[in-house]
């Protein structure tokens, strides 16, 4: 847990330009406490921004880079939560974000296969393309 206030000076909207703009307490959020600004011409509100946390988002970025280590770990999504101090839910909602899997690579409409021996008088598999004979598989031996 992060307890830290960020805030720094700001002097125009961003919205409207106009330089009326001046502080309206803090927003409190999980990680961080925000400076929060207020334009008196448009009456549109402005948050501080800092790169450790997203904007709309309270959890830091280096917080989801050790969840994601802890998922490669193959620790379950409770036992992360109770680690890193969040709810199992959002630790949940980060890994499925943050999870990037590899296209299913798609198997050739007409296959060949065999088994032969090997080195040793081993029983090898091979599986083939039909059409363009590239190897889409050699298994070491039949059990594996």
């Amino acid at each position: 847990m992060i307890d830290a206030e960020l805030t720094y000076r700001l002097t125009r909207c961003l919205l409207c330009g106009f330089e009326a703009l001046h502080p309206n307490g803090f927003y409190t959020a999980h990680v961080r406490v925000l400076k929060r600004w207020r334009c008196h011409n448009c009456y549109h509100t402005v948050s501080a921004k800092t790169p450790l946390v997203q904007p709309n988002h309270t959890i830091a970025a280096h917080m989801t880079e050790r969840i994601m280590k802890l998922a490669h770990e193959r620790l379950p999504v409770k036992t992360i939560a109770h680690i890193i101090g969040i709810s199992a839910s959002s630790v949940q909602r980060i890994i499925d974000q943050n999870l990037k899997l590899r296209p299913a690579r798609r198997l050739p409409t007409r296959l060949c296969f065999d088994e032969f021996h090997s080195t040793h008088g081993m029983m090898s598999f091979i599986c083939l393309d039909a059409d363009s004979h590239r190897l889409i598989a050699l298994l070491g031996d039949r059990f594996n």
